[in-house]
């Protein structure tokens, strides 16, 4: 089945395209510090390719995929007294959300599957409030919004150790993820001297704690980014690709 990417298409190829039958996948990333080893970018990079094997895995099942340029800049509240980190409001975010949501349905789309690993709590409440505020607001044929939180189960159980104890931020996790991806972009001289970070960046924002330094992370990271690989990156990246895939199938009714 078709694989096609929204940001390199015609608009005639659209019309053709597009159907209720055609599932859309949107990454969300952002702009946030990822200790002095990984770019800013990270959860950018990482949300477009989980897109991209989400949707080879989808395309195996049959369905016709429509992967959408990825939204870059999103609320990164815990990263914002470090250079470069871009700390978007939630609520700009979630109306903005809304209005990509409501062209997509627009354009007659009617699921549509929001990508993504960055977990920061303003994040993922502005998601939250997208959501619920587009609850029956998209007419009488509504589009479905799917997205899997991997803080939540059912997905969480299905994360490396480090991101469930709440040290995945930049650590391991991560930094394999990115040298599956794009080892180049990797400060491997400065990566392989990192110490391990052993502090929760979810324990610290739970005790009310504000911003990575304060959580622990002084360099914008917890874990162990030195002792990631890419092989392990592989492992994940693809685990990511099926919660995407799980998330969208239908819930199956009880025996």
């Amino acid at each position: 089945m078709s694989i096609l990417h929204l940001g390199q298409m015609t608009w005639n190829e659209v019309q053709t395209f597009v159907s209720e039958k055609v599932v859309a996948l949107l990454p969300l990333g952002s702009l946030v510090a990822h200790g002095p080893h990984l770019p800013l970018n990270t959860d950018v990079v990482i949300a477009t390719e989980m897109a991209k094997r989400a949707s080879r895995k989808l395309s195996t099942h049959g369905s016709q995929v429509l992967i959408c340029p990825p939204v870059a800049y999103s609320p990164a509240l815990q990263g914002k007294d470090f250079a470069g980190t871009m700390n978007v409001a939630p609520g700009a975010y979630s109306n903005y959300l809304r209005s990509l949501m409501a062209d997509l349905a627009g354009m007659g789309l009617r699921t549509v599957c929001l990508v993504s690993c960055h977990v920061d709590p303003s994040h993922l409440q502005a998601v939250a409030q997208c959501r619920v505020a587009l609850a029956g607001a998209l007419g009488p044929e509504a589009m479905k919004v799917v997205f899997p939180d991997l803080t939540q189960e059912p997905w969480v159980h299905l994360m490396p150790a480090e991101f469930r104890n709440g040290s995945g931020h930049a650590g391991h996790f991560e930094t394999s993820c990115m040298l599956a991806i794009h080892a180049e972009h990797v400060r491997e001289d400065v990566r392989k001297k990192l110490p391990k970070v052993t502090a929760s960046l979810t324990a610290g924002v739970l005790e009310g704690k504000s911003g990575f330094a304060e959580c622990g992370g002084p360099k914008a990271y917890f874990g162990d980014p030195a002792g990631a690989t890419s092989s392990h990156g592989e492992d994940f990246l693809e685990a990511l690709a099926t919660i995407i895939v799980d998330s969208l199938e239908e819930p199956k009714p009880p025996a």
